[in-house]
């Protein structure tokens, strides 16, 4: 059965976010560009994904995503 359209637009904004935030390299320029060309083949408005990625690289650190 497939997933009703709200479902599938869901699915594919989650599927942009996990490219980007690997959990090795979170936010790295190879995560980055394949989410924004998934947000792209997916036509989820590339430059709000854009936009909104370059604001959290810029105000990230370089421990921000470390566990401790």
């Amino acid at each position: 059965e497939k997933a009703s359209p709200p479902i599938k637009k869901h699915t594919q904004i989650l599927r942009v976010i996990k490219e980007a935030i690997p959990i090795t390299s979170p936010l790295c320029d190879k995560a980055v560009n394949l989410a924004l060309q998934k947000a792209e083949e997916y036509e989820l408005g590339y430059q709000r994904f854009n936009t909104e990625i370059e604001r959290m690289t810029s105000l990230r650190s370089d421990d921000d995503f470390l566990i401790y």
